[in-house]
């Protein structure tokens, strides 16, 4: 397919236009090789710059964990590299936790992982309430799955109220008081 097939007739008359008007010295030829040489650089070339990410080796299914034996680096144009939302280095992603599959060889969006829960749906929790020097543990259990740092609703086995606490990276649930 030639380049003029691969783009709106106007652009071209536009690129060709701006080639003989802008530089009416040079040789009409000169001007439509200027048009040929924007055109190819449009289209992209074979002598493009690339970096690395890492892309999964196998394919990774909602709820595995994200090792690096199951990754490995691939090479990127750099106007990929550019665009946000895809993880670019290992550390942001080793110990993470899939949301949805991964196919090999592709490059894992930011929204595909989250951290590991720290707290399952329908685990017994350590409830601790601190206030000033004050602290009261009890036992709640928790009625979603939740992440270190992330708000939960609990529901306390002792009164059955439902009470709203941070999750610890330890799966102990922290109500603060004020």
């Amino acid at each position: 397919m030639k380049w003029p097939e691969r783009l709106p007739r106007v652009f071209v008359r536009m690129i060709f236009w701006f080639a003989n008007n802008r530089f009416p010295y040079l040789p009409r030829l000169t001007g439509a090789a200027f048009a040929a040489l924007v055109m190819s650089s449009c289209l992209g070339s074979t002598a493009m710059a690339t970096g690395t990410a890492p892309v999964p080796t196998v394919t990774i299914y909602p709820g595995d964990s994200i090792t690096s034996q199951v990754l490995r680096d691939q090479r990127f144009t750099d106007r990929f590299m550019a665009l946000g939302g895809y993880f670019h280095d290992y550390d942001r992603l080793v110990g993470k936790v899939a949301r949805r599959t991964l196919i090999r060889g592709k490059p894992i969006p930011i929204s595909s992982v989250r951290h590991p829960f720290a707290v399952r749906n329908g685990q017994v929790v350590s409830l601790q309430y601190k206030s000033g020097p004050l602290l009261i543990v009890t036992k709640a259990i928790s009625l979603k799955s939740a992440a270190a740092g992330e708000y939960i609703q609990t529901r306390n086995i002792d009164t059955g109220r439902t009470i709203a606490g941070l999750v610890q990276a330890d799966g102990s649930v922290l109500v603060m008081g004020k």
